[in-house]
Formats: structure tokens, C-alpha cells, sequence
């Protein structure tokens, strides 16, 4: 399946691949904070977006402080899956010297 992100999903997925490098995981209320138009646009809006990165293999979620299953009444974090490295941001080649 290919996948070509819309602008506002491709700002998405680089918010989520900067917050994997730091080492964790963004919440979907810190994610809306950082997208350049996340004032002008719901909660729900910024789930929906999510829920179709998740359908497309980009991202999962994960819940708790220790990204577990869902439980009810957990924080949602976002994560970009193996698939997402490998479509956006494939290992550099080493160098021959």
C-alpha cells in the first residue's frame, strides 16, 4: 500500500518522529499544541487525523506512563511504527572509505 501524506499529515508525522528522537512519546493534546494550525482546529479534528496515520501503519497508540493497551481514562500517546521509519526515514548508507 502507498502512502503519500497530505501536508497537515505529513506536520503530524514530524512531530511525532522529533518526539520519538527525543526518546517518548507525544500526547495527542501536546501533539495539537505544536501543529502550526492546531489553534484553528478541534480536539477531535487532530484525533481523526490520527486515526487515519493509525489506519495507514504510520502511527499506534499507546496509553499510560508506560505506553501500554488501552485502558479507559489513560492518556493517549502517539507512536510511529516500524513502517513509518521505513517509508519516512530510512537508515543513512555507510560511508566506504
Amino acid at each position: 500500500m502507498t502512502f503519500d501524506p497530505t501536508e497537515k499529515q505529513a506536520e503530524i508525522l514530524r512531530i511525532v518522529f522529533n518526539t520519538a528522537d527525543e526518546g517518548r512519546f507525544v500526547s495527542l493534546e501536546e501533539l495539537r499544541a505544536k501543529l502550526s494550525y492546531g489553534s484553528k482546529v478541534s480536539q477531535s479534528a487532530v484525533n481523526c487525523s490520527v486515526r487515519f496515520l493509525v489506519i495507514r501503519e504510520m502511527v499506534e497508540m499507546v496509553y499510560g506512563s508506560h505506553y501500554g493497551p488501552f485502558v479507559q481514562g489513560r492518556k493517549g500517546y502517539v507512536k510511529p511504527t516500524p513502517a513509518a521509519y521505513r517509508r519516512f526515514k530510512p537508515p543513512q548508507q555507510a560511508l566506504e572509505i
